[in-house]
């Protein structure tokens, strides 16, 4: 029978020749998930036999990503500030960028802020469960258009424990337009659609483009018309806070303006790009 090291050699060799970026890193994901056990447990257990069947699992999951599958959608899960997600294609995958907007309320929000809290759009809830976690006080609503998407959010929810309420929602539709909230977040679709056939395909192909893309004209759309929405929603004394992408910040911020937000500012994530609009009424 071959070992883990032949078997993570192999894997590793494939993945290089296809020309995908990080085959050894991709290989150690793949086969720890086959294996039942941490990346870091493999080089330890090197010479190990594989069993057939390890084999042909790992096969499977060497074609799906061969085919340029995002390795987080074929081993089902991915870490968000520090905690593991399940993740299924129809949700977005969590990026650390979006951790930004958990820091931006840990900072301006007391660890015992027991407000109403909105999620717009919580794909695979891993904004909803985070802050829920975090801020053992919150109510916190999520809400997606996507009835799929809110089983895995339930899931999340489930399976870290976070109390978290899901409604089925086109964004704000299904709250009254009316201050009732205290926290509202919000990583909405912002990729220019114009962008498209330039992106990646692991990202392009394989995920939900109603989470991906915010229109043409710079990939603002989605969001320039959510901003009254959470605007007429959000009480006095209340916290938003909304991701965007690149080079998007200073339009949104005079969006933001236009329509009665008086404290406005432009939040940079760890990376030192500007990623976060916080607002307050």
């Amino acid at each position: 029978m071959p070992t883990v090291r032949d078997i993570l050699n192999s894997a590793r060799d494939e993945i290089a020749n296809a020309g995908i970026e990080s085959p050894r890193l991709t290989a150690e994901l793949l086969l720890a998930e086959v294996l039942g056990c941490a990346r870091s447990e493999l080089a330890a257990h090197g010479d190990v036999a594989v069993t057939d069947a390890q084999v042909a699992r790992l096969e499977g999951f060497l074609q799906r990503r061969l085919r340029r599958e995002p390795v987080d959608y074929i081993v089902g899960s991915r870490e968000f500030y520090g905690r593991r997600f399940i993740v299924r294609p129809g949700v977005l995958i969590p990026r650390p960028e979006t951790e930004t907007i958990v820091e931006i309320c840990k900072k301006r929000l007391p660890r015992d802020f027991a407000g109403v809290a909105l999620d717009l759009g919580t794909g695979s809830g891993c904004l909803a469960v985070t802050l829920a976690l975090e801020f053992a006080r919150l109510r916190m609503i999520a809400l997606d258009v996507s009835v799929d998407a809110l089983r895995v959010a339930a899931e999340n929810a489930g399976a870290l424990k976070a109390r978290v309420a899901l409604v089925c929602s086109n964004w704000l539709a299904a709250i009254r337009r009316a201050p009732v909230a205290d926290l509202i977040v919000a990583n909405p679709p912002y990729v220019d659609a114009a962008d498209k056939p330039g992106m990646q395909p692991e990202v392009r192909d394989f995920e939900p483009a109603v989470a991906l893309f915010g229109g043409e004209g710079g990939g603002t759309a989605t969001t320039r018309a959510l901003l009254p929405e959470i605007r007429a929603r959000l009480r006095n004394g209340g916290l938003a806070a909304v991701e965007f992408g690149a080079g998007q910040g200073a339009e949104l911020a005079d969006a933001a303006r236009a329509i009665g937000f008086t404290d406005v500012e432009l939040a940079r994530d760890l990376t030192g790009l500007e990623r976060v609009l916080v607002l307050r009424p």
